[in-house]
């Protein structure tokens, strides 16, 4: 539904499904927060909390 917003918990979960699928190496940097958080579907304050998870 449009303009539903993400909890936090469902935001990590999208984060570490968006992680495993991307397969991160170590030195491997994430994309910044401008793009990452509308491939997540939040807002920035939102994927900054689940980063912080």
């Amino acid at each position: 539904m449009p303009g539903t917003r993400l909890t936090m918990d469902e935001a990590t979960r999208r984060l570490r499904t968006h992680l495993r699928q991307r397969a991160y190496g170590p030195q491997d940097k994430l994309e910044p927060e401008r793009v990452l958080a509308p491939r997540i579907g939040c807002s920035r304050e939102t994927l900054r909390a689940a980063l912080d998870v």
